[in-house]
């Protein structure tokens, strides 16, 4: 497919803008078939190169929904049910939610994300696309898997998202484009505008590759589908309580490798130096990904043996396996704090007060004070394959986290 310029890109989707609402909205847009500049085809391309399904459904039945299914929530004109959101994300579900000025502001409400629609006053110092007022330009705040896809993303007449959550790309502090979270086992992501999904946009390199992580982080490959629900959609049901065949609280690390290790086959076609040296990259990854395999057993019972200990400690010392350790504890201690909307985010005094109430001083005490040693890692969540932990800071970790669990079971 021939892509158009940036330069193209951003004089014709001005022209449109100036032609009125009507056309940023018309009827024809968001289709998965359509390769007009407000059709979805390119993003629909996307996922099948990625070996996900993507469907779009008029009717939604949340009781027929299962761990295979990501919905994607894209400018609904039709009120998307808060508390069917809720809890179809707190039995491990999967959620975009791309809307600007459609119905899902009360689902966004339930998410602790405040849409307010005055793009229009954004400050002077925010970049605009080839200079033009409707098309400001969010840069990445959080590292992220969605942060690190590109440096800059180009929005068409945005809402802005406040939250007190970090947002991964802001225009301002306060105003968001892109916020993600979890609540339960599930994962979420809104976007404060849904014309980032389309052709016209998606022919912008940058956002093309955002969308291309976003599908990407939200959708295993040749195991998913995304439902596309877009318009006047129709909502019966209510969602099961636990999802059959969904992923606990994230995706599994050899999934997340997989879907690096094809970032990187997809850069070599289109741009060599994207990753730097993605040989190098691949290989290390490919390696790293043997380790942990032999390390990390399935998210199943926790247990005292829940991180492999002695192959842990046999390999602490040459293997920086902090970040892959902080990801595991943040998962864990999620799944036993439903109820609290995204425990990575948590302050170790807060997420240590939280594991008191619900387990006892002891354990409240080691949450604190593992928290606190992931804390001093450098980026341990959101850049996994950079910045080297000492083998005996990744051997404190290690100990805080097997003492923790293991109390966790005897209580």
């Amino acid at each position: 497919m021939n892509r158009r310029s940036p330069r193209f890109v951003g004089v014709f989707a001005a022209a449109a803008i100036t032609l009125g609402g009507q056309i940023a909205h018309a009827s024809t847009d968001y289709d998965l078939a359509s390769t007009e500049w407000n059709g979805l085809s390119d993003l629909a391309n996307e996922a099948h190169t990625v070996g996900c399904l993507i469907e779009s459904r008029s009717e939604l039945d949340w009781a027929k929904l299962d761990g295979h299914d990501a919905l994607w929530f894209v400018y609904p004109t039709k009120e998307v049910d808060p508390q069917n959101l809720r809890r179809f994300l707190i039995s491990g579900g999967r959620a975009v939610i791309a809307d600007d000025f459609g119905r899902a502001g009360a689902a966004l409400d339930a998410l602790e994300i405040h849409r307010f629609q005055d793009s229009e006053s954004l400050p002077d110092n925010v970049p605009r696309f080839h200079e033009s007022p409707g098309l400001p330009i969010a840069t990445p705040s959080l590292l992220t898997a969605l942060g690190r896809s590109t440096d800059s993303l180009v929005a068409n007449h945005p809402s802005l998202l406040s939250t007190v959550h970090p947002a991964t790309f802001q225009f301002f502090p306060g105003g968001g484009l892109v916020v993600e979270g979890k609540l339960g086992r599930g994962d979420f992501v809104a976007l404060g505008d849904p014309s980032l999904l389309i052709n016209n946009m998606m022919a912008i390199d940058g956002n093309r590759r955002f969308v291309r992580a976003l599908v990407q982080e939200s959708c295993r490959s040749v195991q998913d589908r995304i439902v596309v629900v877009s318009g006047p959609f129709r909502s019966v049901g209510e969602p099961v309580d636990t999802l059959p065949h969904g992923p606990v609280n994230m995706r599994s690390l050899s999934e997340r490798v997989n879907g690096t290790l094809l970032g990187m086959n997809r850069a070599l076609e289109e741009d060599w130096e994207s990753y730097g040296n993605p040989l190098f990259a691949a290989a290390f990854a490919t390696g790293l990904l043997l380790i942990f395999l032999r390390v990390f057993p399935a998210r199943q019972k926790l247990t005292g043996h829940w991180l492999g200990a002695a192959r842990s400690r046999q390999i602490a010392q040459t293997e920086d396996l902090g970040p892959a350790l902080a990801e595991e504890v943040f998962a864990r201690v999620q799944a036993v704090l439903p109820e609290v909307f995204s425990v990575r985010k948590l302050a170790p005094a807060a997420v240590a007060k939280e594991m008191r109430r619900h387990f006892s001083d002891e354990v409240g005490v080691l949450t604190g004070d593992l928290w606190r040693e992931i804390r001093r890692s450098e980026n341990p969540l959101f850049a996994a394959l950079t910045g080297p932990i000492s083998g005996r800071r990744l051997s404190r970790m290690h100990r805080l986290a097997s003492d923790l669990f293991a109390l966790i079971e005897r209580n």
